[in-house]
């Protein structure tokens, strides 16, 4: 069973109108959230905690991807029921601020990494359901246009956003912009990914009544030699990828004096510079291949977290923000390629599942080490160049260890 050109293309618009509507959601989450919690008082390791406390119930969600995915097998409810509690979930954030709580900087957090539970299991079944959304010849292109729509829609996101929370004062501010949120990326976001339509997974269509789901295989991801690669890779990768991400909100208030506006700045100049590179990366995953591509973004998110590091203004961190954005298209497409071919013939459910706890573990450490570095006193330039340095380290021992190409 294949998709039509037709129906694959039909797909491919809808993903580019539901990554757009995603946009206030995720600006609000990953990027304002942490520069809320910043001015409520969080001291750095609380900060900190967002991020890794996060991508801890990250971790949990991902593992259970896989059994989600065993048991709620039909699109609409294996994605719809987690976008529905990770977007309607911001309604909550509202709530907080207004409440007479003594820490509410503590309450969102705990907020937050309650919620990125289900954040789990539907990366986990969006990344499974992603090949069946297109044909296979026009997977790189879906990837990369869902990372061009997704630049798009932050850098859009955040000049919409970012006025809002610089002219009204808080809390009033991030009530507005939470319900904003709620309804574009919630009701109407929510109701486009249910637009699409891919191919049932595999066993969707060979399951009985009669029949138990398998479980997860472990030996045989572990002794596939490029699945284990990957893997171990991967957790190195992304934990320098994400060690900086603490920081910067830290960096932009603390140490250069920026306001909301002055990092919505940063932002657009990151997500625009994604959102212009989306579409020609995919050309460039023929002649390199996946690996050198892989490589060759992690050397440039190293050259990121050095300019950041020796940033002494505004136009050094928009700097930064454009090599950031350039050199994620470039992970993301190379990423998602070689997971598909990493994976082991027949495995590629629990693989995704297994690669995606990596790579949110991998969040749990990057920001963990990194938010311990400066509580312990070292300087924020020494810990982002320390990152930058293991970026560029995880790149070279792509090109030389990952047996995949």
């Amino acid at each position: 069973m294949s998709l039509s050109i037709q129906k694959a293309q039909r797909n491919e618009r809808w993903n580019t109108i539901e990554v757009l509507l995603a946009a206030p959601y995720l600006v609000l989450i990953t990027q304002y959230v942490p520069v809320l919690i910043t001015r409520l008082g969080a001291s750095p390791f609380l900060v900190g905690t967002l991020i890794w406390g996060s991508a801890a119930a990250l971790v949990i969600g991902s593992l259970l991807g896989a059994a989600w995915l065993r048991q709620v097998t039909d699109f609409r409810r294996a994605v719809g029921i987690p976008v529905a509690i990770t977007r309607g979930a911001v309604l909550l954030l509202p709530v907080v601020l207004l409440l007479p709580i003594v820490s509410k900087a503590a309450f969102i957090v705990v907020l937050a990494i309650i919620t990125q539970l289900w954040a789990g299991v539907l990366g986990v079944a969006l990344t499974a359901f992603l090949p069946r959304m297109t044909q296979p010849e026009r997977l790189a292109r879906l990837v990369s246009l869902r990372w061009t729509m997704l630049g798009a829609g932050m850098a859009l996101g955040t000049l919409g956003i970012a006025p809002l929370l610089e002219k009204l004062p808080l809390p009033g501010n991030y009530i507005a912009v939470s319900l904003i949120a709620v309804l574009i990326s919630g009701v109407l976001g929510g109701w486009a990914i249910l637009r699409i339509e891919p191919l049932p997974l595999p066993h969707a269509e060979t399951r009985t009544h009669a029949a138990q789901p398998k479980a997860m295989e472990w030996k045989v991801l572990w002794h596939h030699r490029p699945a284990r690669d990957y893997l171990w890779l991967s957790l190195l990768i992304h934990t320098a990828v994400n060690a900086p991400v603490p920081l910067i909100p830290l960096l932009f208030v603390r140490q250069l004096g920026a306001s909301d506006l002055d990092y919505g700045g940063y932002l657009v100049v990151f997500w625009a510079s994604l959102a212009v590179s989306g579409p020609f990366v995919p050309r460039l995953l023929q002649p390199l291949g996946g690996r050198q591509l892989l490589a060759l973004a992690c050397l440039g998110l190293g050259a990121q977290s050095v300019l950041m590091a020796i940033a002494t203004s505004l136009p050094w961190m928009w700097l930064a923000g454009f090599v950031g954005g350039v050199a994620s298209v470039m992970l993301q497409v190379a990423g998602y390629d070689l997971v598909v071919r990493s994976a082991p013939q027949g495995h590629y459910e629990d693989f995704v599942s297994v690669h995606t706890a990596a790579v949110n573990t991998a969040t749990v450490v990057g920001p963990l080490l990194s938010s311990a570095l400066v509580q312990m006193g070292t300087s924020l330039p020494l810990a982002l160049l320390t990152s930058g340095a293991l970026r560029a380290v995880s790149g070279l021992l792509v090109r030389w260890r990952l047996s995949v190409q």
